[in-house]
């Protein structure tokens, strides 16, 4: 494994089958995450990973902000592992002190306009299942890519 280290606030460290990060709470390196992630799932020519890329920036955005509440000397770990061909799990961890996960509501709501919650419902919807760990700061959401894409081979309705 090597181990590469950038902007000295974003480790990561790469094999065949993992690649893992971790970053200071700062919003800037969660784009780094994302496009080393996209190397990564591209080696294996995967043709969409678009619902992975939306589940990895929502668990490092809710890590950034609620599990770390934004205090940019918290750490967040980050570790994607291929499990089969187009199958991954994608596991993050903050410093915070975690939450009620088992009273967390993954239902749509009813306005719309409300922000609340979003992340978790895209996770939820996006992934084959979600674990947590019994503190609630830690997530594990495994994901699998296809070729229809993240719908899972099933168009939006109108």
């Amino acid at each position: 494994m090597g181990i590469a280290s950038l902007c000295c606030m974003l480790q990561v460290d790469k094999s065949e089958k993992n690649i893992a990060f971790q970053i200071y709470s700062e919003t800037s390196l969660v784009d780094k995450i994302l496009k080393e992630t996209e190397r990564f799932v591209d080696r294996d020519r995967a043709e969409n990973h678009s619902g992975l890329m939306i589940v990895l920036r929502e668990l490092l955005l809710n890590a950034l902000i609620h599990g770390n509440n934004n205090v940019a000397e918290r750490h967040i770990k980050c570790r994607i592992e291929k499990l089969e061909k187009a199958r991954l799990r994608v596991e993050v961890e903050d410093e915070g002190s975690g939450f009620d996960y088992q009273n967390l509501d993954m239902r749509l709501p009813e306005n719309p306009c409300l922000l609340e919650r979003r992340g978790y419902i895209l996770i939820n919807a996006l992934s084959d299942s979600i674990e947590f760990n019994s503190r609630g700061n830690c997530i594990t959401a495994y994901v699998t890519l296809n070729q229809e894409g993240f719908w899972r081979g099933k168009s939006p309705q109108p």
